[in-house]
């Protein structure tokens, strides 16, 4: 009895618990919103509930409006019929109701549809359209009010209003509150349509040409560096890229700049969204900036554990190199922890024929035939975090810490003559050192938005310590043979900060702040032997930049001016006393402005029962123009004389003044196809040339100088096509990315006492191809040729050419990428080049290993691009270092 009155007992208890645990669960509201605000409206329901707490950010959704009757429905169901069609998500933990808005955007389009008497139109689909070429960006759906709201980046947008019944309504404007729209009814009925098009490969953003990686072939190239090697007005030459007429560009990765080229090994190609060619820079870069290459990536999803291993090696005639990189990232809600080691080991030789004349009372000449070999081995680790607060807040700091070891061997043979007859012959063995521990580096950065407020701070800092130690054995056969050690130690220190506002302004942005950079580097050099002076110097340098950017939009013209500047003070002490003569400063404005537009043409095969398309093309146009700097880099200016061999030094220039850059460039856009026109004119433009060391004509010392100007005038046109050979052969697909280009400079300087001219034009023609077949194989045939021409002082007396292969194939999911490849099939990339300077001819023929094989492993599990946001400060100073 007394066990079944415990069980009665224990049944009533569990029915009252569950009775209870109902009640709660079902406990509902009934509310009648109109046009009432989504944050006021989720506050309300907050208040409504015990049970449910929610969680929203109330700016990001109080533009969003609600008019709802809702009637007996639990608080998780309620906050769905209030949502209806916005672009908002509800998730669920336990007893927290989290509310967000999924379309990320600092602008939004708002407005309100009604019909021709008045009444509100829900459900109306509202499409924003790019005006350059009618592509969809974002969209949305207007509530039971007629109102909607459509978070958007873009500044210049054109709406499409569409209701089944009505007239479609068209509006040209920029995300803002646009007020009432009015439909009119259309009782017009069509037939069947079919609609097609196709993304645009490249378009022309401001002063700017971008290249779309999503949705192209260039998703499953590889890596970043294969990607960037295929982006319009780049060339790659050998581990590096240029931008055609402009040098060495600035990568960056969403805004972070990238150090080491390795590291774009390390970026998947479909994590990339985008990539943006800068040709002429705006204020907001340093000054010393000539091209910049941004690297957008798509946004990252996941969370948890992510692995990452990759594996590089390729092998040929007189080259190995092998790196290995892991990357361990965890994530969990707004917090990110990423470590990353990376090794890597090089291996390369080549040979170096070069035959030297200098001319003065006697002729002197050197036939030069040398075999080197350069090993290089480099460790790199990094730790760091990354924290996002909500949408508007992130800040996080990453400490980087390197090793590298350069050993440089040297076998030559060099033959001096001079007026014919033989002078000596002499055999040189040398070895270089170059140690650089530690190298450490720091980031430390917070993005952020108050209000339409933008905020971007980064500041930097770098110690290095680099020893370099040069053991030269020469053994002449007519004089006495030389034992020459050399030791040179340098310490670098640099801090740095920037920081970037940008508040919305009219029709467009502005954008402002300022950046600083501090940099002592200390040189000791040293030589036992007393061939050479021993020295010991010092270099204070300071930077500060103020900048400002406005950009605006008038229609269908995009209009953009900047202004930078820059206060440099430099200074050069000698065994700790300033040298006066040398040290200086600089006040410098550098301004730059760009204007781009657009316009369409009629198609004159659109009624082409065959090349029919579109009735009209869509013309892009841009005008840019920039001021730029090029300071001396540390080398350059650093009095240490560096020994080759008793008859060839080195040295640098402590007189060298900065040169400055006057950049025009013009570009138009059409179907894919484009043509790029820039001109620059060089302001104290620094050289190498050759004088004679201590006034002994047969002992030539290399050195820098400035030259008054130079002009040079960059021509190219090209293609970016993705043509589907379905037709043909079924699941084939192949894009095309052609271009031709013409360079010719204007250029004079002294030879033998009278001047000559480097005025022959070169020319590079690149042919670059990737095919798709099923089963996810791919297929690259890229080609390339440099012609003869004069470059700087120096004529290329061969032409160049280059022959690349490959195929890819993805495994397990695509987790797993296996690709292989072959570099200049028929080496045919080799420098040959003419160098003339005041009294000394400079013939050179190298042969570097670029013909081999490479093999590329890379698995993933888990893996997502970083959300570090840090774009880091000094970044041109840490160039120069």
């Amino acid at each position: 009895m007394k066990r079944i009155l415990f069980i009665m007992l224990l049944q009533l208890i569990i029915n009252c618990q569950l009775s209870i645990s109902n009640s709660i669960q079902a406990q509902t509201v009934s509310r009648d919103y109109h046009d009432c605000s989504m944050s006021k409206v989720l506050i309300d329901l907050n208040h409504a509930s015990d049970r449910w707490k929610i969680s929203f950010v109330y700016n990001e959704l109080e533009d969003f409006t609600v008019t709802k009757h809702i009637s007996n429905r639990t608080i998780p169901d309620a906050i769905r019929e209030c949502i209806g069609f916005y672009p908002i998500n509800i998730s669920i933990r336990d007893s927290l109701i989290f509310v967000e808005c999924t379309q990320k955007a600092g602008t939004k389009l708002i407005g309100h549809i009604v019909d021709e008497q008045g009444n509100a139109v829900p459900f109306a689909n509202v499409s924003l359209l790019s005006p350059q070429d009618s592509c969809f960006i974002t969209g949305g759906v207007s509530n039971e009010n007629g109102d909607f709201v459509v978070p958007c980046d873009a500044n210049d947008i054109i709406v499409r209003v569409s209701y089944v019944g009505y007239k479609t309504h068209i509006l040209h404007t920029w995300p803002h509150d646009v007020g009432t729209l009015r439909m009119q009814l259309d009782r017009t009925t069509l037939g069947d349509v079919t609609v097609t098009a196709d993304i645009p490969r490249i378009e022309l953003h401001g002063s700017s040409i971008s290249m779309n990686v999503a949705g192209t072939l260039l998703e499953r190239i590889g890596t970043a560096e294969d990607v960037i090697a295929r982006a319009p007005l780049v060339m790659k030459n050998g581990d590096s890229f240029e931008v055609i007429g402009k040098g060495r560009p600035v990568v960056y990765i969403n805004g972070r700049q990238v150090r080491n080229l390795l590291e774009l090994r390390n970026l998947q190609s479909d994590h990339i969204k985008n990539i943006e060619v800068v040709q002429n820079p705006g204020a907001r870069y340093d000054a010393t900036v000539s091209s910049v290459i941004i690297i957008r990536t798509k946004r990252p999803v996941g969370e948890g554990l992510g692995v990452e291993i990759n594996s590089y090696t390729r092998g040929g005639e007189n080259t190995f190199k092998n790196n290995e990189r892991l990357n361990l990232t965890y994530r969990k809600n707004g917090l990110e922890l990423f470590l990353m080691g990376f090794g890597a080991t090089n291996n390369d030789k080549d040979r170096d024929l070069y035959h030297e004349t200098s001319t003065s009372q006697n002729i002197w000449t050197t036939n030069h035939h040398s075999r080197n070999h350069y090993r290089n081995d480099y460790f790199e680790g990094k730790l760091g975090f990354n924290y996002q607060i909500g949408d508007n807040h992130s800040f996080g700091a990453f400490i980087q810490n390197s090793y590298d070891k350069n050993t440089i061997d040297i076998e030559a043979e060099n033959v001096l003559q001079v007026d014919g007859t033989p002078y000596d012959h002499l055999s040189v063995s040398s070895r270089e050192d170059i140690r650089w521990k530690p190298c450490n580096t720091a980031n430390a950065y917070y993005n952020g938005k108050i209000g339409n407020l933008t905020i971007d701070f980064n500041s930097d800092y770098i110690h290095r310590k680099g020893i370099t130690t040069l053991s030269v054995d020469e053994k002449s056969t007519d004089y006495d043979n030389r034992n020459v050690n050399t030791d040179n130690l340098s310490r670098t220190t640099m801090a740095a900060e920037k920081l970037v506002l940008g508040y919305p302004v009219l029709k467009g942005q502005l954008t402002f702040g300022e950046e600083f950079t501090s940099t002592k580097r200390i040189n000791s050099f040293a030589n036992a032997e007393g061939y050479l002076t021993d020295s010991e110097n010092q270099t204070r340098e300071r930077n500060i930049a103020p900048f400002m950017e406005l950009q605006q939009q008038l229609g269908k013209v995009n209009m953009n001016v900047g202004l930078r500047y820059e206060h440099t003070s430099a200074n050069f002490y000698v065994g700790g006393i300033k040298q006066e003569d040398v040290s200086r400063s600089y006040d410098k404005l550098f301004p730059s402005a760009s204007i781009a537009w657009s316009f369409k043409i009629p198609n004159i095969f659109s009624k082409h029962p065959i090349l029919n398309s579109q009735p009209s093309h869509l013309i892009q146009m841009q005008l840019s123009y920039a001021t730029r700097t090029r300071r001396p880099v540390y080398d350059e200016l650093n009095s240490n004389v560096y020994y080759e061999n008793r008859f060839n030094l080195q040295e640098g220039n402590k007189a060298l003044k900065p040169s400055y850059v006057h950049n025009l460039s013009f570009m138009a856009m059409m179907q894919g196809f484009f043509l790029n026109a820039a001109f620059s004119r060089f302001n104290d433009d620094i050289f190498f040339t050759t004088t004679f060391y201590n006034d002994d004509p047969k002992i030539n010392l290399v050195t820098f100088v400035n030259y008054p100007h130079r002009e040079q005038l960059m021509l190219m046109l090209g293609m970016n096509k993705q043509i589907s050979l379905d037709k043909v052969v079924k699941g084939v697909t192949w894009m095309p990315q052609w271009s031709g280009s013409f360079m010719k400079q204007w250029f004079t300087c002294d030879y033998l006492g009278e001047p000559k001219r480097f005025n022959s034009p070169l020319w590079m023609l690149q042919l670059n191809n990737v095919i798709s077949f099923p089963d996810d194989w791919l297929f690259t045939v890229d080609f390339q040729t440099l012609s003869k021409g004069n470059q700087l002082n120096s004529y290329l007396t061969k032409y160049r050419t280059q022959l690349n292969v490959g195929v890819s194939k993805d495994f397990f999911d695509k987790r797993l990428n296996v690709k292989l490849a072959a570099n200049d099939v028929f080496k045919g990339w080799n420098n040959n080049f003419v160098l003339y300077s005041n009294q000394f001819l400079f013939d050179k023929k190298q042969y570097a290993p670029s013909r081999f094989v490479y093999l590329q492993l890379r698995y993933r599990l888990n893996v997502t691009g970083s959300k570090y946001k840090g774009t880091g400060a000094g970044n041109a100073e840490k160039g120069r270092l």
